[in-house]
């Protein structure tokens, strides 16, 4: 079986290592309310500038973990399930990308509706 070469496998952590600036990028949006151009985006993030910094610093955390996972799993997936064909690059693309969509929107989302009502308002801590 032919395997991928280690620069195509270089090539392959590019989105890791974006999607880990990102992550820095979006928490560092976290102070300006609502940024036009970087941060997490959603009905109740735009509310009011507390509810966008907690989604924002921990969207971008979340980030940050899902480039490391990027940039090592994506090359190894590659190479473990390398097929000799251009189109499993563009597959594993696809498929992490999507999956760190859906990561992301699936825990921010839970976790702003845990702090926060439908209003923006703090929601009460049970002792």
């Amino acid at each position: 079986m032919e395997h991928v070469n280690s620069g195509v496998l270089l090539i392959m952590t590019l989105p890791g290592i974006l999607t880990f600036i990102y992550g820095f990028m979006v928490r560092g949006s976290a102070s300006k309310f609502p940024s036009l151009g970087l941060g997490y985006k959603s009905d109740l993030t735009r509310i009011n500038a507390q509810v966008w910094s907690e989604a924002n610093n921990f969207a971008g955390k979340v980030l940050i973990i899902l480039g490391i996972a990027n940039i090592i799993l994506w090359p190894l997936a590659t190479y473990i399930f390398w097929d000799g064909l251009e189109t499993m690059i563009y597959m594993s693309c696809g498929t992490f990308a999507m999956l760190s969509l859906v990561i992301l929107m699936t825990l921010t989302e839970k976790h702003i509706n845990g702090m926060f009502d439908n209003n923006g308002n703090p929601k009460a801590v049970r002792a």
